[in-house]
């Protein structure tokens, strides 16, 4: 694919010229570095400050001044102001819109930033949210299909950055089917025209064995997760976080499937893995619940246990010990027999996987009033 859809601040370098004015320039050129020093606040007000001076450079709607506005608006966006951001991207769309037209991959590039700088506050109900969002989905993918069929160049970029923003959605939930239906068609035209080794291709491939895995269509959701594995492992000399977060996920469905032995096999690669930092910290990969004793809950009764225990280097728990419980013996056994079966992805110190000791946990006992 020769064009690819570029978002956010890769707009901002292509348009200072020799014949304009020195104070754009300079204030344009400190933007640019307060940007890249990630000194956000003084970044928002130097694009301010550019705009301003760019609307009489180059005239209140120009590609230059509708350029201009976009980097402010992600000037916001990093600064965390998403009101304004989201705001300001609005103003840009509506240029973007006179500037190229609705049918346009520029069009698309702004719906697609405004979607992503979109305020979310706890605050907000979320009737206002889908009032608010629900338009702008829907119109960018409605763009998204029409630019995929009239330039098939441009289905992979356009497909992938789609399924991402909604898979980013605070309606991620209500528009699930069509997230699955565009990561299926990104995974399909980046396969095409990228190949397996794409990191994009690969991106995809693991969200929709997560939701394979989530349907319990086991068996789909393994071969996404196996793909990932056997191509990461034959391009990269150094492991990847979308190699641990397959595996990770084999080791559960695996356990799901009622294979443990398979579930082994991918804790134990994960341990044998070439990080890529030398230090993380374990990471759960799989995790069962335990069981009520019978006595507690026809009693109604509540409980907790504290545990410590270590983790080999292959993610195996180890050595479980008790620390304190609010209760009887019963919520103990209970909460042992459930963390010996955990997994996790080993402590990496080093480059090297080491055994971690002492690690506390508190497994929780409450019965739904």
């Amino acid at each position: 694919m020769k064009n690819v859809i570029l978002l956010g601040l890769l707009f901002i370098t292509h348009f200072v010229s020799a014949s304009e004015a020195a104070d754009f320039k300079t204030v344009y050129q400190d933007f640019l570095k307060a940007h890249e020093q990630s000194d956000y606040p003084r970044a928002v007000t130097l694009a301010e400050q550019a705009l301003a001076l760019g609307k009489i450079e180059y005239g209140e709607v120009s590609k230059n001044t509708a350029n201009l506005a976009f980097s402010l608006a992600n000037a916001y966006a990093s600064n965390k102001q998403y009101m304004m951001a989201f705001s300001t991207m609005q103003q840009v769309r509506e240029q973007y819109k006179q500037l190229f037209g609705e049918q346009s991959l520029e069009f698309l590039q702004v719906t697609l930033n405004q979607i992503a700088v979109y305020p979310r506050t706890q605050e907000k109900r979320h009737s206002k949210v889908k009032a608010e969002l629900s338009p702008l989905l829907n119109e960018v993918i409605s763009l998204t299909n029409n630019l995929a069929e009239q330039s098939p160049e441009l289905a992979a970029g356009a497909y992938y950055e789609l399924a991402k923003q909604l898979l980013q959605s605070p309606l991620m939930s209500e528009y699930r089917r069509k997230i699955l239906k565009y990561s299926e068609l990104a995974e399909e035209s980046l396969t095409a025209e990228f190949g397996d080794k794409d990191v994009r291709t690969i991106e995809m491939r693991l969200v929709l064995g997560r939701y394979k895995a989530a349907d319990r269509k086991y068996n789909d959701a393994v071969g996404y997760f196996e793909s990932i594995v056997s191509t990461v492992n034959s391009t990269l000399g150094t492991s990847h976080p979308f190699e641990l977060s397959a595996h990770a996920s084999l080791v559960d469905v695996y356990e799901r499937m009622g294979q443990s032995e398979k579930a082994t096999e991918h804790c134990i690669a994960i341990g044998k893995m070439t990080p890529w930092s030398d230090e993380i910290e374990p990471i759960p990969l799989y995790r069962v619940s335990p069981q009520y004793p019978i006595r507690a809950a026809r009693n109604g009764q509540d409980g907790w246990v504290q545990m410590e225990f270590d983790l080999d280097k292959m993610g195996f728990v180890k050595n479980v010990a008790l620390i304190e419980s609010s209760s009887d013996d019963s919520f103990v056994k209970e909460a042992i027999k459930a963390l010996e079966k955990w997994r996790y992805a080993p402590k990496f110190v080093d480059g090297q996987a080491v055994v971690a000791n002492k690690l506390k946990i508190q497994l929780d006992f409450k019965l739904q009033k």
